[in-house]
């Protein structure tokens, strides 16, 4: 799975900033309204198969809140995972996906990410 390919053509589909770490992890900062942007981390992971995960930061381990699984349902493709101290929107992307239900994944967890983070700490932070 070519993961900068993959994540470059999404960038450019939405008119993000692309940035390539290395061969294993980029990142893609989203516009999802007008004035607002979310930071979304790619990581190629490779198990018995290779896929890629697609993470945003949502707030700090300390402010998550107590009723977790409501905010759990509104998501189609993503997850609610808690990683190095930090609540993360995350979702997974194999070579089986069109460029279609990629772009739909990346904005779901960016759009998800940035509405949660707003609303539990008031700030653009991530």
């Amino acid at each position: 799975m070519k993961l900068n390919e993959v994540i470059e053509a999404y960038a450019n589909n939405v008119d993000g900033k692309y940035s390539s770490y290395d061969e294993t992890k980029s990142v893609v900062i989203v516009p999802v309204t007008a004035h607002r942007f979310q930071s979304v981390i790619a990581a190629l992971c490779k198990t018995d198969v290779e896929y890629i995960e697609v993470t945003s930061k949502i707030c700090t381990a300390d402010k998550i809140p107590k009723k977790l699984w409501h905010l759990q349902a509104e998501l189609v493709f993503g997850k609610l995972i808690v990683r190095d101290d930090y609540l993360l929107a995350a979702a997974y992307l194999d070579d089986s996906m069109g460029a279609d239900l990629v772009k739909a994944i990346i904005n779901e967890v960016a759009q998800f990410s940035d509405k949660h983070e707003k609303i539990i700490s008031g700030k653009d932070k991530f």
